[in-house]
């Protein structure tokens, strides 16, 4: 009787001990150079880190190709860094972490134009100090984007093959990146639908939002590909290619008659120059005239009738274009921003191979709307 007694004490203890006293990562293990690889297979820290990452997982540790030397922080956590090998400013990882499991974990990588961060921390708001210290290495970031350089919305393209219909949603996050992206794909054949997540990959240019040439998803071990470089799709299992069509891209566009740039634009400098757009957008594609009359009407650059001299893409209320001289000079660069009923003109770089006359920059007001149905 005496027995029974004594032992519920110590049972209900039990029941209301933290979880930190049930179960402590052993941290000593790893805390030297020679051991600290090993740290990324003990199945306790693997867990915490995926299950803190989730799909950021694999991208955060593929940086451990060498290991730094890891360090005791003052309060008892583990600071372990790792990076690819001559890649220590550009694919880098660090994470701090606590016998009770919590996890500070920081990366950077070539194509992120932020230090990114995560913790399974709830109640801590600040960045880890020992995180805030590894990444001030990395110059020129830091854990946050300013606000003009962030994204905003998303955009939908679509791919149509022989055999299959695909729709693919980019989305801007946040932090600026708009390179996550999800794959819907239908057969036409059955109707089987399959849904993955993957990224974008864009063409390198001077602008915040440059073009995406392709996009990638991984099924498993199957590799999906869509090129918008020589339009396919291109299925890889085990190293091998199973599928390879050709399709035809399309994109939609949400857009109202004031965000859509079709119809007629205009503008006047003090009588000493005019330049008229006559804009035709279809989807994300954009085609049209400039006129750029100069110097009291002495310079006429315009083109022949029936010669569209503009060509362009549309991405969130701004196009990127390519325009000719009626003089010459080709493949010339300029940006069109929309602002309501105003747009403005901005040559990003002028035409080669010939003479030419475009302003460095222009203010246009639109002189009639669209009818969008």
């Amino acid at each position: 009787m005496f027995k029974r007694y004594l032992l519920l004490p110590f049972f209900s203890s039990l029941l209301f001990m933290s979880p930190v006293a049930l179960s402590s990562i052993d941290l000593t293990k790893y805390n030297q150079l020679q051991q600290v690889s090993a740290s990324l297979s003990d199945k306790e820290i693997k867990s915490k880190l995926q299950d803190t990452l989730g799909e950021d997982y694999d991208a955060f540790v593929e940086n451990f190709d060498v290991f730094g030397e890891p360090r005791q922080t003052s309060d008892g956590g583990l600071f372990i860094e790792g990076w690819l090998n001559d890649l220590y400013l550009e694919n880098a990882s660090a994470f701090v972490i606590y016998p009770n499991g919590k996890v500070y974990a920081g990366w950077v990588t070539p194509d992120a134009q932020i230090i990114q961060y995560k913790t399974n921390d709830n109640e801590h708001h600040e960045i880890d100090p020992a995180i805030k210290t590894w990444a001030a290495r990395f110059k020129g970031m830091s854990f946050t984007l300013a606000e003009e350089k962030r994204g905003k919305g998303s955009e939908v393209d679509s791919f149509t093959t022989d055999k299959f219909i695909i729709k693919v949603t980019t989305q801007c996050q946040p932090d600026g990146q708009c390179n996550d992206a999800t794959y819907h794909g239908k057969r036409k054949k059955d109707g089987a639908e399959l849904t993955l997540r993957g990224k974008a990959s864009r063409a390198g240019c001077d602008s915040g939002s440059c073009p995406i040439i392709s996009y990638q998803f991984k099924n498993g071990q199957v590799v999906y590909m869509l090129s918008k470089v020589n339009n396919s799709l291109t299925v890889i299992s085990n190293n091998k290619i199973v599928l390879d069509e050709k399709g035809v891209w399309s994109k939609e566009i949400k857009a109202n008659a004031e965000s859509n740039f079709t119809g007629r634009w205009d503008g006047e400098d003090a009588g000493q120059s005019t330049l008229n757009l006559s804009l035709n957008q279809t989807g994300n594609v954009l085609t049209g005239t400039y006129c750029y009359i100069t110097q009291a009407g002495n310079r006429i650059d315009c083109p022949g009738d029936e010669e569209d001299n503009i060509h362009g893409l549309v991405s969130n209320g701004k196009a990127e274009i390519i325009f000719d001289s009626s003089f010459g000079g080709k493949n010339g660069r300029a940006t069109l921003e929309l602002d309501g009923a105003k747009m403005k003109w901005h040559l990003v770089k002028a035409p080669m191979k010939g003479n030419y006359y475009a302003p460095n920059s222009y203010d246009l007001t639109r002189q009639s709307l669209p009818a969008i149905p």
